[in-house]
């Protein structure tokens, strides 16, 4: 094949995928890199289709690959460090968002990356100048601003981040995240009214978030609806992998209705899962 044919080629693979024949467009991507395995930008595609397909190891696998044969690839470190970021692997995201950077300085996602992951790293002070500075390149960016409330959040500065996050919302009024993020500075602040006007105002738009009927869930036990609690505890117990943690609030809500039996059987289911628990055991015992 010629160098024209093979972009030729990688176009067509691109077209098809998006118009449906993923399965197809794969394989046969998959099949062109072993004749010509030192094309990187088929390979960055073929790290892309497998991520969209859900093959999350696949795409990591090719995206670093990439990146050994292109250092300048910066797309297939963005999206390798995204990757990174959602297994919760903050430091190896880090080395990458910092390459991205290095390559594109003012790379207003990679800025407000930063900011994210340092703060998850529990370092506030370094990530609010990165997210400052991202701000400052796209002041309507509401998931930057929600991070920067998420930061104030960290160091305790709930009214600082309750500002933040109304900020994103006057943005985006469907943003879950940041009615989530609200409810949680209200309930730092004991304000247990206004965590259920924000959450019941976020289930209005989302029904189905885990995050947001988790959240409710927890502020009807604070406030004694307990039976409210356990059906929302119930209702989510299908839909998350957390399901030791969903398992002993439903015992804690029993055990505070007096129903012991009930409330040592979720114990008891909790701890089959999480067995070392310190937090579990001591509540159980």
């Amino acid at each position: 094949m010629t160098k024209s044919y093979n972009k030729l080629f990688l176009k067509n693979k691109i077209e098809d995928f998006q118009k449906g024949k993923q399965k197809e467009s794969f394989e046969e991507l998959k099949d062109y890199l072993i004749q010509y395995p030192e094309d990187t930008l088929a390979r960055y595609n073929f790290g892309l289709m497998a991520q969209t397909l859900g093959l999350i190891n696949e795409a990591k696998k090719q995206y670093t690959i990439t990146i050994d044969k292109d250092k300048n690839n910066w797309q297939a470190q963005f999206n390798l460090y995204i990757l990174y970021i959602n297994e919760k692997n903050y430091n190896s995201a880090l080395l990458l968002i910092d390459s991205v950077l290095e390559l594109k300085s003012n790379f207003q996602p990679a800025l407000r990356d930063k900011a994210l992951v340092l703060n998850y790293l529990n370092k506030p002070d370094e990530a609010i100048k990165y997210i400052k500075k991202s701000i400052e390149i796209n002041t309507v960016d509401y998931i930057a601003i929600n991070i920067l409330g998420l930061i104030y959040l960290n160091m305790k500065l709930y009214d600082q981040a309750i500002n933040e996050f109304e900020k994103a919302l006057k943005i985006n009024n469907n943003y879950i995240p940041s009615y989530n993020n609200l409810s949680t500075c209200y309930s730092k602040k004991f304000d247990l009214k206004q965590t259920e006007k924000i959450l019941l105002k976020a289930l209005s738009i989302d029904s189905e978030n885990i995050e947001t009927i988790n959240n409710i869930a927890n502020v009807y036990s604070q406030k004694g609806k307990y039976d409210e609690a356990i059906k929302c505890y119930q209702k989510i117990l299908s839909k998350t992998n957390n399901k030791s943690d969903i398992l002993y609030n439903i015992g804690v809500a029993y055990f505070y209705k007096k129903e012991f039996n009930q409330g040592e059987k979720f114990y008891k289911k909790a701890y089959a899962l999480d067995p070392n628990n310190d937090v579990l055991k001591k509540n159980y015992s």
